[in-house]
C-alpha cells in the first residue's frame, strides 16, 4: 500500500515535502522552488480520500460496536470477541454493526510499547514526584491502566484571526497555519488534557486497517458538529495565543479565530489512559509522553504585577525628599495603590486554568526488544515554521505580513519629554519673562525667580502624567503601534499607518485621533464637543496655569 497520506503535503515537481509559507501563503519547495497554492495541496487530499476509502470501509466491515445504555459511549471490538460490561462506567453494553461510513477513521498510528512497559513508565514517574497526590494515586490504582485507540480529527489548513487586547479598541488581524492539531472526538475524554501527550511523529502514521486494532479497545467519535466545531475553535486558539501574548504584550487578550479553511482527516491515536477517582494520567502510545491532572481549577491574576511595581516605584520615589519616614511611605503607598490598582483592574478578570503535570516531549525507541524513551524540548520539533503572523493594510489596502513594536526609543523619548513639558509648563514662558526682566537689572537668573511657586499646576499636572502614562499611554500605544512591513527577502521596512499619531499627553483625551469623518480631534475640537463643561474646564485649566506662572515670576 503505498506510504502517502494526507497530512504530507508533497511537491508535485520533486516530491519532497511542503511547508506552508504563512507571509506568502503559499507552499514553496526548498528544493526546486516550484510553489503550490493551497488548492493545489486540498486536491491531493481529495485524491488520497478517493483511493483510500473504500479500502478502509471493507475492513471495517468485520467490526461491531457496542452501545452503553448508562453513559452512552461506543467501545470497538473485533467481531469475534465480545464483553457485556462498559470499560468507562461498568453498565452492561448491547452490540450492534459498524459500518457508519462517518466514523470510519482515515489514518492510524500505531502502539510503540505495550502496556507493562507503559505501566512502568508511569511508576517511575510517580517515583519522581513522590510528593504529589496524583503520583501516590497513580501507584495505587496502576493496574487500572487501559489501552486505547481513541478518535480525533486531525486539522490542517490556513486559519486567520482577530485578536485585541483588553481595554483596548482596536482589532489586530492575525494568520497563521495549522499543520496538525489532533482534536479528540470522543465526548469521554478531555481534549485539553490529552493536547499535553502530544506531539504525534506523523511521519509514521498509516492509512487505517483492521488489523491494527484487534486488541486495544477502540472509541468511535460521538460529538455534535457544534460540539466538534467548539473543540476545534478552542484547540486553534490555544495555538494562537502564545504568538498573540508575546506580540500584544499581555495575557489579557482576546482571540477571534476563523477556522472555514480548515479541513479534518480523521484518525485513531494510541493513548494510554488511567482513571483513579477524580485524577486523571494519559500517556502517548507512541512517544511515551505523559500529563496527569486532578482536574481543579487555578486562578491567578497575572496583570496585578503591572500596577503592583507602578505602585512601589511611585512611592519610593516621592519618598525620597522626606528620607523614606514611615508615615510618608505608607500615604504614598496608600494613595498610589488606590490609583493604580482601580485602574489597571477595569475589565480585567482572573485567569483560571486547569492544573496539568506533563513530562517532555518524548520519543519511544525499540532497541534489541528493549523500549527506550527520549526526552528534551527539541523532541520532535516542527521542521516547518508555523508561528503565526500580524497582518495589516497598506496603502493600497492589501492585508501584508508586518512585525508589530509600541515602545520604540523615539517614542518612549517623546513620552517623557511630553510628562516634564507638562509638568514645568508655567516654568517656560515664566522664565522668558524673567529673562527679560534681569537683562534690565542685571541680577542673577535665579534671583526672584520662585519656580516652587507653581505647586497649584504642578499637583494637578502631577495626576495628569500619572493618569497618561497608567491609562491614556498604554491604551494610546496599543490602539496606534508602530508597522514594520515584512519584505519577501526577509528584510523590514517601516509603513506609515494612516491612524499613526505622536502619542502626546492630550491622546488620552482623544486629541489626535481620527473622527467619523477623517478628521484628526484636536484639544479645542474636542472641548467645544463638551459644551459647558469643557468650556469651564478650559478656563479653569488656563486660570491655573498663568496664576502659576505669575507666582514663579514673583
Amino acid at each position: 500500500m503505498e506510504k502517502t497520506i494526507p497530512l504530507r503535503i508533497t511537491c508535485t515537481s520533486c516530491g519532497s515535502p511542503l511547508g506552508f509559507d504563512i507571509v506568502h501563503q503559499t507552499y514553496a519547495c526548498r528544493f526546486c522552488g516550484k510553489v503550490m497554492s493551497d488548492e493545489e495541496s486540498k486536491d491531493q487530499v481529495r485524491k488520497w480520500r478517493d483511493r483510500y476509502r473504500i479500502k478502509a470501509k471493507s475492513s471495517a466491515a468485520e467490526i461491531t460496536c457496542c452501545d452503553c445504555p448508562s453513559c452512552g459511549s461506543r467501545v470497538i471490538f473485533p467481531s469475534e470477541e465480545a464483553s457485556e460490561t462498559c470499560d468507562y462506567c461498568g453498565s452492561k453494553l448491547v452490540r450492534h454493526e459498524f459500518l457508519e461510513e462517518e466514523t470510519l477513521p482515515e489514518l492510524i498510528i500505531p502502539f510503540t510499547f505495550t502496556a507493562d512497559e507503559a505501566k512502568k513508565r508511569l511508576l517511575s514517574w510517580a517515583e519522581k514526584h513522590p510528593l504529589k497526590k496524583e503520583a501516590r494515586r497513580i501507584r495505587q490504582n496502576i493496574e487500572d491502566l487501559k489501552e486505547y485507540y481513541l478518535p480525533y480529527d486531525i486539522m490542517r489548513g490556513k486559519v486567520s484571526a482577530w485578536a485585541s487586547r483588553d481595554n483596548g479598541k482596536r482589532r489586530y488581524r492575525v494568520r497563521g497555519f495549522i499543520e496538525s492539531a489532533a482534536v479528540v472526538t470522543s465526548r469521554q475524554f478531555s481534549n485539553p488534557l490529552l493536547d499535553k501527550v502530544e506531539p504525534y511523529d506523523w511521519a509514521v502514521a498509516e492509512p487505517f486497517h483492521l488489523g491494527y486494532v484487534t486488541g486495544p479497545r477502540v472509541r468511535i467519535p460521538n460529538l455534535t458538529k457544534t460540539e466538534k466545531d467548539a473543540r476545534v475553535t478552542q484547540e486553534i486558539k490555544e495555538i494562537f495565543l502564545p504568538e498573540v501574548e508575546k506580540t500584544l504584550q499581555t495575557t489579557g487578550v482576546d482571540v477571534d479565530v476563523s477556522t472555514k479553511d480548515l479541513f479534518g482527516v480523521s484518525a485513531l491515536l494510541p493513548v494510554y489512559y488511567l482513571r483513579a477517582g477524580e485524577y486523571f494520567a494519559v500517556m502517548n502510545g507512541q512517544t511515551g509522553r505523559i500529563a496527569v491532572t486532578d482536574f481543579r481549577k487555578k486562578k491567578t491574576y497575572p496583570w496585578v504585577l503591572e500596577p503592583l511595581f507602578y505602585t512601589i516605584l511611585s512611592t519610593v520615589l516621592l519618598s525620597v525628599p522626606y528620607r523614606f519616614a514611615p508615615e510618608a511611605v505608607c500615604l504614598f503607598a496608600a494613595v498610589f495603590a488606590c490609583i493604580y490598582f482601580s485602574v489597571f483592574s477595569e475589565g480585567r478578570n482572573s485567569l483560571i486554568r486547569r492544573i496539568i503535570t506533563q513530562s517532555e516531549k518524548a520519543r519511544a525507541l525499540r532497541e534489541n526488544e528493549e523500549i527506550r524513551f527520549i526526552e528534551g524540548k527539541d523532541v520532535l520539533q516542527n521542521t516547518f515554521d508555523n508561528t503565526p503572523v500580524f497582518v495589516e493594510k497598506d496603502k493600497n489596502g492589501e492585508e501584508v505580513p508586518v512585525k508589530i513594536r509600541f515602545y520604540t526609543p523615539g517614542r518612549i523619548v517623546r513620552m517623557i519629554l511630553s510628562m516634564v513639558l507638562t509638568i514645568g509648563l508655567p516654568v517656560l514662558p515664566a522664565g522668558l519673562i524673567h529673562l527679560a526682566q534681569i537683562e534690565e537689572t542685571g541680577e542673577p537668573f535665579m534671583e526672584n525667580f520662585h519656580w516652587q511657586y507653581g505647586g497649584a499646576w504642578y499637583i494637578i499636572a502631577v495626576f495628569l502624567c500619572i493618569l497618561y502614562w497608567i491609562k491614556g499611554m498604554r491604551i494610546d500605544v496599543y490602539d496606534h503601534p508602530l508597522f514594520w512591513r515584512i519584505m519577501d527577502d526577509g528584510s523590514y521596512k517601516r509603513m506609515r499607518s494612516p491612524d499613526s499619531r505622536m502619542g502626546g499627553i492630550l491622546s488620552m483625551f482623544g486629541v489626535g485621533e481620527i473622527d467619523d469623518n477623517g478628521h484628526r480631534v484636536g484639544l479645542l475640537r474636542l472641548l467645544w464637543s463638551m459644551g459647558g463643561l469643557g468650556a469651564f474646564l478650559g478656563i479653569t485649566l488656563l486660570v491655573i496655569l498663568l496664576g502659576s506662572t505669575a507666582a514663579i515670576i514673583g
